[in-house]
């Protein structure tokens, strides 16, 4: 049996044809996810009841942050207070 495979594969002409097979259902694939993934939106998320919302705060010059914050840069500018007089 493996002997077999092995004689149809070692021809170029098979190869080829192979490729070309493959090469297709590959883009056919590709295609047909396509499809279905734009076709078929995903459910809004729930809206959530206010009271469930988590409380973040921060105070003096800190910086906070809820939830998915994770891999984004914070950009914090400092201000200097001068008196006048």
């Amino acid at each position: 049996m493996l002997s077999n495979v092995w004689l149809f594969l070692r021809d170029d002409h098979n190869r080829v044809v192979l490729g070309w097979l493959a090469a297709g259902g590959a883009a056919l694939i590709g295609a047909i996810w396509g499809a279905v993934k734009f076709t078929f939106q995903k459910a809004a998320a729930p809206i959530i009841p206010d009271a469930r919302l988590p409380n973040v705060s921060a105070s003096n010059g800190g910086v906070a942050a809820g939830r998915d914050i994770s891999d984004t840069k914070i950009n914090s500018t400092t201000s200097s207070r001068t008196d006048s007089q």
